[in-house]
């Protein structure tokens, strides 16, 4: 690979002048340029990894498989899932069945977020031999475009890899089977993921916790609450389900308003002795709301700033971001408004700023509940400065105080 010239961050640009200095007096080795490609791996800089492998290549010091697997997961950080790719083909070429399959994992990670092959109808009608056969996105997805396009997920090409890995010699192991699972899981793909378990289990490699969570949460997202209760019953049959794996169950029939079974999997989970966490306790204020029940989840919400969660062992949990906004949520779905505002403020408190979409819903839902005192003191103490809400969303709220009529003073507020 051809280094990038732009200019490195002052660390890494520093180190390569240090390992320079080692490469001079012949003291450099592939554990000196370890730290550098490590960094350029957590932080998804690839101009850096390319730098560094340059020069360990000048310096004729051999990259070992540590060192390649960092590079690569610089390269899929930063979108660059082509160059991760055509760089794997020249590790393959030179090492053959002695490739780590920790490089293969990393890239099959990065299908993740990849677009899909036009030219793939299926995982089984990939062709290994394709010159197109893993790499489709050109770019890193941004965290607002993953939102968008959930069901992001090269599969064609992730079973390609694993295709490759097999004609190459190199043995998947359950990290890989976890990484093709989650590709499927997120292009909302079952039959897909149960191609993969089957392929699994062909290669002899037993299911690990992470393995079953994963098949859990793909078929919580496709509301198939039987193949979850199925999974669930073999897991806990073979292992003790974790934190995250009873999150899991209980998201399933909080999706769904379900939220008597939701509470017997949070009953089943303090009598197992699994603690539950902030999600555990987010997820089930998200089912109450779902259902309309806000003063169950203003319940949940209270006991947890009081410490008093699960029978006074909420174990010192802080509230999040998320359990605000969910709170504040089934509060106004329920029409409680006053509750929402509470719940807002000790946000605020925080230093959690107010999203203009929550603030607008707030509002709105004073307006409809005919409550323009409420209205006035969630605008004072949300939004003092009138700076939150857009334009495009003051207008809205003013057509609905026209449509409805009165609110003198919140209508001559939102137009000032």
């Amino acid at each position: 690979n051809t280094a990038s010239q732009a200019p490195l961050p002052p660390p890494l640009s520093l180190a390569l002048q240090v390992a320079t200095e080692a490469v001079a007096r012949c003291w450099a080795s592939t554990v000196t340029f370890r730290p550098m490609m490590r960094r350029c791996g957590d932080t998804a800089d690839a101009s850096g990894a390319d730098r560094v492998l340059a020069a360990m290549l000048a310096a004729q010091v051999e990259p070992d498989m540590w060192v390649w697997a960092q590079y690569l997961a610089a390269l899929v950080r930063a979108g660059r899932l082509q160059s991760a790719c055509d760089a794997l083909d020249k590790v393959v070429l030179r090492y053959g069945p002695k490739t780590e399959p920790v490089l293969f994992n990393t890239i099959i990670k990065g299908m993740m977020d990849a677009a899909p092959a036009a030219n793939h109808s299926d995982a089984e009608s990939s062709d290994p031999n394709s010159p197109q056969r893993w790499a489709t996105a050109p770019s890193a997805p941004s965290s607002s475009s993953r939102r968008r396009h959930s069901r992001g997920g090269d599969v064609a090409a992730a079973f390609s890899l694993i295709n490759r890995m097999t004609d190459e010699g190199v043995r998947p192991d359950e990290a890989t089977f976890n990484s093709l699972m989650g590709v499927c899981s997120r292009a909302r793909d079952t039959r897909a993921l149960e191609r993969a378990v089957a392929l699994m289990e062909k290669s002899g490699i037993p299911p690990g916790c992470t393995t079953y969570n994963i098949a859990m949460k793909s078929y919580v997202r496709a509301r198939d609450t039987k193949s979850v209760e199925e999974i669930f019953k073999l897991m806990k049959a073979s292992m003790k389900p974790t934190t995250i794996s009873y999150n899991i169950a209980i998201d399933c029939y909080c999706q769904i308003g379900n939220m008597q079974r939701a509470a017997e999997y949070f009953s089943e989970m303090t009598e197992n002795q699994v603690e539950p966490d902030i999600v555990t306790f987010t997820t089930l204020i998200k089912g109450f709301g779902r259902i309309g029940c806000g003063s169950r989840a203003l319940e949940l919400y209270t006991a947890l700033c009081e410490g008093n969660a699960r029978g006074g062992h909420s174990g010192g949990l802080k509230v999040q971001e998320q359990t605000f906004y969910a709170t504040i949520n089934a509060c106004l779905l329920s029409h409680l408004v006053e509750d929402a505002l509470k719940v807002a403020l000790d946000m605020l408190k925080e230093g959690i700023p107010m999203r203009s979409r929550t603030l607008k819903w707030m509002l709105e839902t004073a307006i409809r509940e005919d409550d323009e005192k409420v209205a006035l003191a969630t605008l004072s103490a949300v939004d003092p400065k009138g700076r939150l809400l857009k334009a495009a969303e003051k207008r809205w709220l003013l057509e609905q105080i026209d449509e409805l009529g009165g609110f003198f003073f919140l209508k001559s507020k939102l137009r000032v």
